[in-house]
């Protein structure tokens, strides 16, 4: 009989650690062995690249959140941000998506009157969430970002960004309902 058991963070880290050593080592045993002039620093370079920083723990990552979006409903906003952007250079040291993050940071800047600022956030949360495939996040990051850019008047980002939109509602990776959400919101 099989138990049901739901895994941790730091389990699915550690399975994804192991998983790229044992690719790295089956690579490894492949690559033909070729006489190279020199050599001695290849041992150090393939340890830099297997020698991933620990990944953040999860339960912390989620107490950090609440405490920047308490400090955000309450008011604190620098407070908010110093959170939010610490915990996105962690999470981007670790090599890990940040995109909920980032989203986070974003709507506390445009809260505070930043809408610039959350525009630029917005186009770097799009960026991230292609390089890691989560589709949905980039349609609505550019979407909302193209509606900040048209705010201030840069006519030019909100239609380049709108050519991006039309092209990602195309996509079939992405859900019925996000699309249909963001098709209602497009005017003209």
């Amino acid at each position: 009989m099989f138990v049901r058991r739901r895994i941790t963070f730091s389990e699915v880290t550690t399975m994804r650690t192991r998983f790229l050593l044992a690719l790295g080592s089956l690579a490894l045993a492949a690559a033909p062995t070729v006489a190279v002039a020199d050599q001695s620093s290849a041992p150090l370079q393939l340890a830099n690249v297997l020698a991933l920083p620990p990944a953040p723990d999860s339960t912390r990552i989620h107490a950090v959140l609440s405490r920047a979006d308490e400090a955000t409903s309450s008011g604190r906003m620098g407070e908010a941000r110093r959170l939010y952007r610490g915990l996105i250079q962690e999470q981007r040291d670790a090599s890990q998506y940040a995109g909920a993050t980032l989203w986070k940071l974003a709507s506390n800047l445009v809260y505070d009157g930043d809408v610039k600022g959350a525009a630029l956030l917005l186009d770097d949360l799009a960026a991230e969430a292609s390089r890691f495939g989560d589709p949905a996040m980039e349609l609505r990051a550019t979407f909302e970002s193209a509606i900040l850019w048209q705010k201030v008047k840069r006519n030019d980002m909100a239609m380049a960004h709108l050519d991006r939109v039309r092209c990602l509602l195309q996509s079939p990776a992405i859900a019925a309902e996000v699309k249909q959400s963001i098709e209602r919101r497009i005017v003209g």
